[in-house]
């Protein structure tokens, strides 16, 4: 909490990740979900891990979001970096933070696509071989789209 109320983030909406998973299926989920959501993200991260993690996010598309990188709260040498999600994976590409880190990413932007936009998103992605509720969450996630619409786009055809 003290990491979020620090950042100058949204506090309106926010989810908290804890310690996303090291490698695997579950990481890159994870990452998915932390780039498509729509409230502010707080994760855990260990020093080792930082900069390969705001990497992995700013592959996956959430570059440009804002982000703080807060460190060793409420001690001696606590410090808290800002700038972008890609800004500090420059900047914590070769240099690891010493002691416990938090990291808080902003909200993404809702795009604005029209139901006809996602309907061609499910149909292609049923193409590819997802399952509806595959569709229904990338829907959801990636293009910002309400469940309830989701839900029914992802079960049609």
């Amino acid at each position: 909490m003290a990491a979020l109320v620090a950042s100058g983030m949204s506090l309106e909406r926010f989810s908290f990740y804890g310690f996303i998973p090291r490698k695997g299926k579950e990481r890159t989920e994870a990452i998915e979900e932390i780039v498509g959501s729509r409230s502010t993200v707080v994760v855990f991260e260990a020093p080792s891990r930082v900069g390969a993690t705001l990497e992995a996010l700013a592959q996956a598309g959430a570059g440009k979001r804002s982000a703080v990188v807060a460190r060793e709260l409420t001690k001696q040498f606590e410090e808290f970096r800002r700038g972008t999600v890609g800004e500090l994976a420059s900047l914590y590409s070769d240099a690891d933070p010493k002691g416990e880190v938090v990291l808080v990413i902003s909200a993404a932007e809702t795009p604005a696509v029209s139901e006809s936009e996602l309907t061609d998103a499910a149909r292609e992605l049923r193409a590819s071989g997802k399952r509806p509720r595959e569709v229904m969450d990338h829907l959801v996630g990636a293009l910002g789209a309400p469940r309830n619409l989701a839900y029914r786009i992802a079960h049609e055809g």
